[in-house]
């Protein structure tokens, strides 16, 4: 199934999104714990409001999103924790990633470049 070139520009963005948070989480250093603890504060007020003002079907929604992002931070501290344990390994997921944001950026700038060449022609 192909898709639709917006919404895989979209797709590509979220990805370039999250890696660079992911590449961000790892180069934190001694100020991780406090700044993590800060986001997950700040992430559990907007929930709480967001539960405030949603309707009953919501409410549910809301809580299953809730429990997905329990799960998720449960398994982003696992791999947190081996990543610290072999430093080594931290190093190779790094580099992966950056490899990865590296690519997609050449990418994109591939995808612009031919449609700037298409616009200089239909100029011409």
């Amino acid at each position: 199934m192909k898709l639709p070139d917006q919404s895989r520009a979209q797709l590509l963005a979220q990805l370039r999104a999250q890696r660079r948070e992911r590449c961000a989480e790892l180069r934190r250093g001694p100020m991780a714990e406090f700044v993590l603890r800060q986001e997950e504060r700040r992430d559990t007020q907007r929930m709480e409001q967001q539960a405030q003002t949603a309707h009953p079907q919501q409410q549910i929604d809301l809580d299953r999103l809730l429990e997905q992002y329990d799960t998720e931070r449960e398994y982003d501290a696992d791999s947190e924790e081996d990543a610290g344990e072999h430093p080594q390994g931290r190093n190779t997921a790094l580099e992966r990633e950056l490899e990865l944001m590296l690519a997609l950026e050449q990418q994109e700038l591939e995808e612009l470049t031919r449609n700037m060449n298409i616009d200089d022609d239909r100029k011409n």
